[in-house]
């Protein structure tokens, strides 16, 4: 019997989509995977109006959560929570051995750009994470307004958690200066993520991800400079 799902995810997806996971199954090294998802980052750069680096991973949301925090904090992470979610960015930090701060709203009350700055005029972050729409209370923080505030220092990696708002809201991910970005978990074999810093590699500590990586294991980093090229940089195990 049919259930339809009134959840955050996964949610109810038109016919023609479901019939896409009865195909048959394509070799992951061949040229159609390879198409496959050359259309599918190519679509997801409309509709996070980004030029910016996609990365596609089958990991959960959650462990690209996890790599954006681990492999971006070099000095400080600022957490800004304001429910579950937020509460989670936090945890994983703690667990990586991640310097951070964790400042929190009642749940039901969302951050203004005012006690954003607040927090980083110390100088004492150099990543921050948000979420955008909190799921565990639907309350949404003004991301656009947060970002003015960002803009003021460029040195801070801005992470922004849109699992619940990403496409159902509009996201100008090159506009607002989103360094990383986790859109959206999908009920196929692939979640996504938006990278325009750091690159991707799998670990074998933490939860699931490091994506930058370090030579304990085999890490290929993609490195972004000032001109906008794409370096990339393969490291081995020791």
């Amino acid at each position: 019997m049919h259930k339809k799902l009134f959840i955050p995810g996964p949610v109810e997806v038109r016919q023609e989509v479901l019939s896409q996971m009865a195909l048959p199954l394509i070799g992951h090294r061949g040229k159609d995977a390879s198409q496959l998802q050359e259309n599918i980052i190519n679509n997801f750069k409309k509709i996070f109006y980004t030029n910016e680096q996609i990365l596609l991973s089958t990991s959960s949301g959650s462990g690209l959560m996890e790599g954006a925090i681990r492999s971006c904090t070099l000095k400080k992470a600022a957490v800004f929570s304001i429910g579950a979610f937020g509460d989670r960015w936090y945890e994983m930090a703690i667990s990586n051995n991640i310097v951070a701060d964790k400042f929190e709203k009642q749940w039901g009350e969302a951050f203004t750009k005012e006690e954003i700055e607040r927090v980083l005029e110390t100088g004492e972050y150099d990543l921050i994470t948000i979420t955008h729409n909190e799921t565990s209370t639907g309350v949404m923080n003004p991301i656009e307004e947060i970002a003015e505030v960002i803009g003021k220092y460029p040195d801070i990696i801005f992470c922004v958690d849109a699992v619940s708002s990403a496409v159902g809201s509009k996201i100008e991910v090159d506009k607002l200066g989103i360094d990383i970005q986790k859109p959206d978990e999908y009920d196929s074999d692939f979640s996504d993520v938006v990278y325009t810093c750091i690159g991707f590699a799998e670990s074998e500590t933490g939860y699931e991800i490091d994506i930058y990586g370090n030579n304990q294991f085999v890490s290929v980093v993609i490195i972004q400079n000032d001109n906008n090229i794409l370096k990339l940089e393969v490291f081995g195990m020791n």
